[in-house]
C-alpha cells in the first residue's frame, strides 16, 4: 500500500509539471475525492475487520475477533462524513487556493488524533506513543502552519 502511495504521488507531480497544473487549485479540486475516499476506506474497514477497536463493554460495542469491541470502523465513517459535509458547505469560501485541501488535512489529522485513542490495533512506538498520533500531529502542525502561510499572503498588501 504504501509504494502504491509514493507511485501515486510520484506520477501525479510528475503529470501536474508537465500539465503546468497549479499545486494548491490541483489539490483543492481533488478534495472532494479523498473525502470520498476517506468514507469508502472506513467501509472496507469495517467490512474487512481492520482498524478494530479495544475492547468495551459500553452496550454499542460490536462483537469482532472474539471480543465485544469499539466499532472504530464507524466513528471513523462518522468522522469522514462529517468532515466531507464541512468541506462541503465551506467550498465555496475558499478563494485561496490550498485552503480546502489543508482545512481537508487538519480535519482528518484532529479526527485521527481523537478516534486513535478507540483502536486496538495501533502500532505502538516508543512504549505506548502511537505512530497515528505522531504523524496526525505532524500533519496537523504543517497544514495549519501552511494555512497561515496562505492567508497572510492572500491579506498581505500589494506594494508598488
Amino acid at each position: 500500500p504504501t509504494s502504491g502511495l509514493i507511485t501515486a504521488i510520484l506520477v501525479g507531480s510528475i503529470f501536474g509539471q508537465r500539465q503546468k497544473l497549479q499545486l494548491w487549485q490541483t489539490l483543492d479540486a481533488l478534495t472532494p475525492i479523498f473525502a470520498t475516499l476517506s468514507i469508502g476506506l472506513s467501509l472496507a474497514h469495517l467490512a474487512a475487520g481492520t482498524a478494530f477497536g479495544r475492547p468495551t463493554t459500553l452496550p454499542w460495542g460490536i462483537e469482532l475477533w472474539n471480543a465485544t469491541r469499539h466499532p472504530s470502523q464507524i466513528y471513523e465513517l462518522i468522522a469522514s462524513f462529517l468532515i466531507f459535509g464541512w468541506l462541503w458547505i465551506r467550498k465555496s469560501d475558499s478563494s485561496s487556493g490550498g485552503l480546502l485541501f489543508l482545512n481537508f488535512a487538519a480535519l482528518t489529522a484532529g479526527a485521527r488524533l481523537f478516534l486513535e485513542a478507540f483502536r486496538g490495533d495501533s502500532t505502538l512506538v516508543f512504549g505506548e506513543l502511537r505512530l497515528a498520533h505522531v504523524l496526525a500531529w505532524a500533519v496537523l502542525v504543517v497544514a495549519l502552519s501552511a494555512s497561515e502561510s496562505l492567508r497572510q499572503k492572500k491579506t498581505k498588501p500589494v506594494t508598488s
